[in-house]
């Protein structure tokens, strides 16, 4: 559960970031 969580939140940051910068 924490790991699919984790998996989303980390992809959803990734993208905003990179979107971003």
């Amino acid at each position: 559960m924490i790991q699919q969580k984790e998996d989303y939140l980390f992809g959803n940051f990734a993208e905003d970031k990179s979107l971003d910068n």
